[in-house]
């Protein structure tokens, strides 16, 4: 009798990290009338991914769920008093159903104003 040796292919298995959220790239400040951009980012777990926002968002802003961005102008809100604390939940979703989950706060603030009380009559703006 003879003896075969069969090579089978090595399955090398990744180790599943748990899922994470990452909003460093989410600023914590913006300003009435000026372009804003933040960016969520999910690690570990099972790609792709989805992001859900609850409402409290400032307005004007829009969020992509499948990117995890948030983006727009900061929409003036009157009467309002300056600055303006958005505090709202923000969550990731695996493909295998994992959720994580997320505080964050932006606090906008008001439109530019310019005081012309001091300026003298002649001065031009």
């Amino acid at each position: 009798m003879t003896k075969v040796s069969v090579m089978t292919p090595r399955r090398r298995w990744k180790r599943q990290t748990s899922l994470a959220l990452d909003s460093t790239g989410m600023p914590r400040q913006g300003d009435v009338g000026l372009f804003y951009a933040g960016q969520l980012k999910a690690t570990g777990g099972r790609s792709p991914y989805v992001y859900a926002i609850s409402t409290g968002s400032p307005p004007g802003l829009v969020f992509n769920r499948t990117g995890g961005t948030l983006s727009g102008v900061p929409a003036l809100v009157l009467p309002a008093s300056y600055p303006i604390p958005y505090t709202f939940t923000v969550n990731v979703t695996d493909a295998a159903f994992s959720t994580r989950s997320e505080n964050i706060t932006i606090v906008v603030g008001g439109p530019l104003t310019l005081n012309t009380q001091n300026l003298s009559p002649n001065a031009t703006v």
